[in-house]
């Protein structure tokens, strides 16, 4: 997710409603383990997701979650300073299932600067390139 503007996040919000009781094996699930990564200047695949060290690593377990199917996640906030931009990754979900279910994702925190659209830089490429 790029943001327009610099972010400091304290805190996520996820929300993931609990998986019917029928059997159904094909039903989403709640996610488990998802890694986080700021700044980073381009989406990343699977293997880069797995290759790359998270800024932070979220663990979720049945107790974590509310009633309303929210768990609240504090962010180690010295890492999650003036950032402009956030990657997810679900690792895995609570189940032996494929599928995850994410309902809303909500980011606390405060705006910075915002930043100006036609004077942003290429980032990552080395000087001489």
């Amino acid at each position: 997710m790029p943001f327009q503007a610099m972010l400091k996040l304290h805190t996520l919000h996820i929300t993931s409603l609990p998986p019917s009781d029928d059997d159904d094996e094909d039903a989403p699930m709640r996610p488990r383990t998802i890694h986080l990564y700021t700044n980073k200047p381009h989406n990343l695949d699977f293997a880069e997701a797995d290759d790359t060290p998270p800024t932070q690593v979220i663990e979720l377990s049945e107790k974590d979650w509310n009633a309303s199917g929210t768990a609240n996640v504090s962010l180690r906030y010295v890492k999650f300073q003036n950032i402009t931009s956030l990657v997810l990754y679900v690792v895995n979900g609570d189940g032996d299932g494929d599928k995850v279910r994410l309902d809303r994702v909500r980011l606390v925190g405060d705006s910075g600067e915002k930043r100006e659209m036609g004077k942003l830089e290429k980032i990552g490429d080395e000087p001489g390139e």
